[in-house]
């Protein structure tokens, strides 16, 4: 193999593959890099997903090498300009400022082949955005695997993209086109995939087991999480007794300032009460009580939250104003964005006693 690249079209790529290999298995641990038909095409993969880039480059000779992701991509993120690649049957050259010579390990990856089945397409960016809004509430907990994905489930027009974590749940709307589908996807998939999406179209083809994601310069494939996802519509209230309207950045600065006196128990008390909230927090001898004005329509209460997970509920409000809606002091709370918005952030309360 002999070929150049442009560093700008390709140390991102080699970054991203880095973020696929499993450093703890020998073969997983590589790159794969094959130069053919004016193209570089980086390999990548571990025990969830494979990933594929392709770079345009100048292939004065067609050929393959596998090498250890994290040396490639050391040398080429301190490249400037231009970069090229030599390889024989032992090993691969990358010439920079100067030349370092990494062994061929002479073998192809065990990639997850690409599937077929029901397709949706996506605006790339819109996608992104909706995937990054609610990536908060993801849960981490590995004995709810079903939890660690992203439901998506859609209808040929629009797709509703939810996470939950026991706590917290998110759920955004956004446009498509294609089949009818309804899977979960593992959130390292989709975090790679948003990494890696630029611009134009994305497409998601699924088998019910395994999906094929499909972006510009890239494509992943992966097994999506078995099992049955929780129905939300359970959990979601529809009626509310108390409708509270605030600006966003009154209560977004005063639940930051509420952090100073809640290091230790890490707990925010709400008291919402006629054109008024009185956020306070106390921990450790230390005190916060901060007001805002509020149009408060229904009945009173003082209800408690998670400090942190309250403020990473408000970080993805980006309206001038939101609505909390509540039934009582240990019902699941709606915050939404005060706009035609379909976004749904839940938080559940923290039971307080006197």
């Amino acid at each position: 193999m002999k070929a150049k690249l442009k560093v700008s079209d390709f140390s991102k790529a080699v970054k991203l593959c880095v973020n696929a290999i499993d450093i703890k298995d020998m073969i997983r641990s590589n790159i794969q890099f094959v130069a053919e038909n004016d193209n570089m095409y980086l390999k990548a993969t571990n025990n969830s997903y494979s990933i594929e880039f392709v770079c345009p480059c100048k292939v004065e000779e067609e050929g393959s090498a596998t090498v250890d992701g994290k040396m490639a991509y050391s040398v080429i993120a301190k490249a400037s300009q231009e970069c090229s690649i030599v390889s024989d049957d032992k090993s691969m050259t990358l010439k920079t400022s100067g030349r370092t010579k990494l062994p061929n390990v002479g073998k192809n990856l065990p990639m997850i082949e690409e599937t077929t089945g029901k397709k949706i397409c996506f605006d790339s960016v819109e996608f992104k955005n909706a995937i990054n809004k609610i990536a908060y509430a993801v849960s981490e907990d590995q004995s709810r695997i079903i939890l660690t994905g992203i439901h998506i489930v859609t209808n040929g027009e629009t797709a509703e993209l939810t996470s939950l974590d026991g706590f917290r749940l998110a759920q955004t709307i956004i446009p498509c086109n294609g089949d009818s589908v309804d899977i979960v996807i593992p959130f390292k998939v989709l975090s790679a995939t948003c990494d890696a999406i630029t611009d134009g179209e994305l497409s998601i083809e699924s088998s019910g087991i395994h999906i094929t994601v499909k972006g510009e310069g890239f494509t992943i494939n992966a097994v999506v999480l078995s099992g049955n996802y929780i129905d939300t519509s359970k959990i979601i209230p529809t009626s509310f007794k108390t409708n509270v309207l605030v600006q966003t950045s009154s209560i977004k600065d005063c639940a930051d300032s509420a952090t100073v006196a809640s290091s230790s128990n890490n707990l925010v008390k709400l008291n919402i009460n006629d054109d008024k909230i009185i956020v306070s927090s106390n921990s450790e001898g230390a005190e916060f009580q901060g007001d805002m004005e509020a149009v408060v329509d229904g009945d009173g209460l003082i209800i408690a939250f998670n400090l942190r997970y309250l403020i990473q509920t408000l970080a993805h409000i980006d309206t001038e104003q939101c609505e909390l809606k509540l039934n009582s002091s240990t019902a699941p709370v709606i915050i939404t964005p005060h706009s035609d918005s379909k976004d749904i952030n839940l938080i559940l309360p923290v039971r307080i006693f006197g």
